[in-house]
């Protein structure tokens, strides 16, 4: 999937691809992830808003910590939000991520990062993060923008910084952008979107990442 990346990213520098990644996810595949309970557990599942939220726990549900459907019909249309532990949530997000723990010798996981409304100006702000980050935009429009770590003191406020950044790019579908660790970021957008973002931890030995096995049910029939 990502194999003309490969240099690019090993070189641990930001870059921006226009067209590249196409076909990973979908509208329709996210509509059946917000369906399966193990995906809107509270552990997996983040609003983003600084509300916790509490119900009551239903008959023959082995994890009672799943957002119940009504909260649900409430949150998404409101706030922004991302689904993490997605590594098999569609078989090509599941070969990037084991490609991806080659390229960086390290584990990576999947994070599906939502926008249902055309109003919302939510966000993590202007932010570092521990992991490598190639972000794959699949529906909608991203204004992505990152500064260059060597011109930045992490110690400051960087809002307050006079720094133009060195990748300041409206992502479109098929797009990615490569965010090695601590480099400043920020993504914002004003409209429905839909993108992949794909953390790559150094700190966690490759020996240890998930299983990438896919299995295919034709194979076993």
């Amino acid at each position: 999937m990502i194999e003309h990346l490969e240099q690019k990213i090993r070189e641990l520098k930001p870059f921006y691809e226009q067209d590249s990644i196409k076909g990973i996810f979908s509208w329709k595949e996210f509509e059946r992830l917000i369906n399966l309970r193990p995906f809107i557990s509270s552990n997996n599942f983040h609003v983003l808003n600084s509300e916790n939220y509490t119900w009551e726990n239903k008959c023959w549900l082995t994890n009672v910590n799943t957002f119940p459907t009504e909260l649900l019909l409430c949150l998404l249309p409101q706030y922004m939000g991302y689904i993490q532990d997605c590594s098999k949530a569609s078989e090509n997000i599941n070969k990037i991520c084991s490609q991806l723990d080659k390229f960086n010798n390290s584990a990576t996981d999947a994070h599906i990062f939502y926008n249902l409304s055309d109003t919302l100006d939510q966000g993590f702000g202007i932010h570092s993060d521990g992991s490598h980050n190639l972000i794959v935009q699949v529906e909608g429009k991203t204004r992505m923008e990152i500064w260059d770590i060597k011109d930045i003191d992490a110690k400051n406020n960087i809002k307050c910084l006079d720094i133009l950044p060195v990748i300041d790019v409206i992502m479109k579908p098929g797009d990615c952008v490569f965010i090695p660790k601590r480099y400043w970021h920020k993504a914002s957008s004003k409209m429905k979107r839909l993108s992949v973002s794909f953390p790559s931890n150094p700190e966690m030995n490759v020996s240890n990442a998930q299983d990438r096995v896919w299995i295919n049910i034709d194979k076993l029939l």
